[in-house]
């Protein structure tokens, strides 16, 4: 379970929503709408579901053999203990939580400021003044004087969609656990581990198996990892790149020949002109982001 990457998110997620918001058996081809002008870049609903029947096919895991599935009773047994009725829900709530309450708490201060500064003022860069925490704070209070208010309400609404979230997605969760035991463990392997579940140590074991990944000691170790990840990104990204050097690039529309615009154009319900007119305006916007 990796739960580092996280605060991150949810970092992201306040800095960037404004106050008043805040093989065999796979698809081989997927047609989208052609979008309007207006909702360029976005998702119809028929899209995003057909987007995500593609991705539940790409992660469909393996029918049980005859003989796992003689074992699913006992596997499920031990998933059961390991994943409890109402267990998953409370736990990821709790976790949501310990995340959020130190990451909202900073909201006060520096970062806060800083998003505040950015967003409301316009400076930022080498225009960004050095504030003090004190400072940082009085800013936050001139400029958004229900911070607290607003951390508080964004960490409840989170904390209980979490809850409700993972309390849905439990069933299914323990069906999971039940098929991978059934396919990792034999029967007299199940029957071992049902007998020590059923000790209080090994029922004490089951209960916590899950919930010590979202305990302080767990958490505060995978966010101490987070700077040690984030300094790697860029040697990551450079083994990628030499990794690629000696591929061909993508093709732009130039590099086409006729019959393959026809049929792109085709494919993506569009005419050559209008293939043209987007690859040409998505080449030159790629451009751009790059010389920035």
């Amino acid at each position: 379970m990796k739960y580092a990457l996280v605060p991150l998110v949810l970092a992201n997620l306040w800095l960037s929503v404004p106050l008043h918001a805040q093989d065999e058996g796979l698809p081989t081809s997927v047609t989208f709408s052609k979008a309007e002008p207006e909702d360029e870049g976005e998702l119809s609903a028929g899209d995003q579901t057909k987007l995500l029947s593609v991705m539940g096919d790409l992660f469909a895991a393996e029918p049980l053999t005859p003989q796992q599935e003689q074992r699913l009773p006992a596997a499920s047994a031990v998933a059961a203990d390991v994943l409890p009725a109402g267990f998953y829900g409370k736990m990821m709530s709790d976790m949501m939580d310990s995340i959020m309450s130190p990451l909202l708490a900073m909201m006060n201060g520096p970062l806060g400021a800083q998003a505040l500064i950015e967003r409301k003022v316009g400076l930022g860069g080498d225009e960004f003044p050095q504030l003090s925490d004190e400072e940082s704070t009085q800013v936050v209070a001139l400029l958004d004087p229900a911070a607290s208010e607003r951390a508080d309400v964004l960490r409840n609404r989170m904390t209980t969609w979490m809850s409700g979230f993972f309390t849905k997605l439990e069933e299914p969760m323990r069906d999971g656990l039940s098929r991978a035991y059934a396919v990792r463990f034999d029967e007299g392997e199940l029957a071992q581990i049902q007998q020590f579940f059923a000790t209080p140590t090994g029922g004490k074991y089951a209960s916590e198996s899950m919930a010590i990944f979202a305990d302080p000691q767990v958490m505060s170790a995978m966010m101490q990892s987070v700077p040690m990840m984030m300094e790697s990104l860029p040697e990551m990204t450079a083994q990628m790149e030499s990794a690629m050097a000696n591929l061909p690039p993508e093709r732009s529309y130039e590099d086409l020949s006729g019959s393959e615009r026809q049929r792109l154009a085709s494919l993506l319900n569009l005419s050559e002109a209008e293939l043209r007119e987007r690859m040409e305006a998505a080449a030159a916007a790629q451009e751009a982001n790059e010389d920035d």
